[in-house]
């Protein structure tokens, strides 16, 4: 049976179609220049596919740069950061949610105010601590901060209190499981679309991150990629484009792997409760 579109409908998709373009251009425009020599991606029209395809880029950034250093140091990172905070998120929404204990309302609102301060207010306190602490140049910085989230708390929170049914906590206490045992074997799997779209947002976060990055680290063999890749142009003097093109096409790749493991997660987690059953 044929299915008819109204005009709405086609100008809908059309508009859509363009945005998908518009947002994938730029992903698609940095691969490619991957390939190029660094007059070409400079050439006036601009070409999409390069005219004479080279892998010289690759060759040098991983001649002559740490690259793969900056590659592993990002993903160590961002892998702890992400089982870290995911746990922790989950274990504290869990606890907001289903638990009634003293300062519950005062300090949920302060991880509701926490949501609303830029991180530039609590940078230099951030950092003072950092020094205090004898974090400077260590990865403790990177992690230990921002293991536990005022967005992932409240997100988990949120997604517990309808996710988890009060009945099948109560029954799990009377089969003598514990606390933790009823929040790993019941509100854990019940919350995974939650916690797919809080791992991925998080993942995404720590990839990305450059200013905290930046200020704390200071040697270049313990930069993650964009601290790196920043520093292509501020140590090496880089002038072959090419070669921080190819840099940036080998960043996206964990990301788009990510994405496409955890799409189903991600999208149950942005569309649950829109449906009322």
């Amino acid at each position: 049976m044929s299915r008819k579109f109204s005009v709405s409908q086609i100008l809908l998709y059309l508009l859509l179609v363009a945005g998908a373009v518009f947002m994938v251009l730029p992903l698609f425009w940095c691969v490619s220049s991957s390939f190029k020599v660094s007059g070409e991606i400079f050439d006036y029209p601009p070409t999409l596919f390069p005219k004479q395809p080279t892998l010289d880029n690759y060759r040098e950034l991983f001649s002559k740069f740490p690259y793969e250093r900056w590659y592993l140091n990002s993903v160590l990172v961002t892998a702890l950061l992400t089982v870290l905070s995911v746990f922790f998120c989950s274990l504290a929404g869990f606890a907001f949610a289903k638990y009634r204990f003293a300062l519950q309302k005062p300090l949920f609102a302060l991880v509701l105010a926490a949501l609303i301060v830029p991180f530039q207010v609590i940078l230099i306190p951030l950092y003072v601590i950092t020094i205090k602490l004898g974090w400077m140049n260590t990865y403790y910085a990177l992690i230990v901060p921002f293991m536990a989230s005022p967005f992932g708390i409240f997100l988990m929170c949120q997604f517990m209190v309808g996710s988890v049914p009060n009945e099948v906590m109560e029954s799990a206490r009377i089969d003598g499981c514990s606390e933790f045992k009823i929040f790993s074997k019941f509100a854990l799997p019940l919350s995974r679309p939650a916690l797919g779209a809080f791992a991925i947002y998080q993942f995404v976060f720590s990839w990305n991150s450059f200013l905290w990055p930046l200020i704390v680290l200071n040697e270049t063999g313990k930069y993650t990629l964009p601290v790196g890749l920043q520093s292509l142009f501020g140590i090496f003097y880089l002038k072959e484009f090419g070669v921080l093109m190819a840099g940036s096409a080998l960043a996206i790749i964990p990301v788009v792997i990510l994405f496409v493991l955890m799409q189903e997660h991600f999208v149950s987690g942005l569309t649950v409760g829109a449906v009322k059953e």
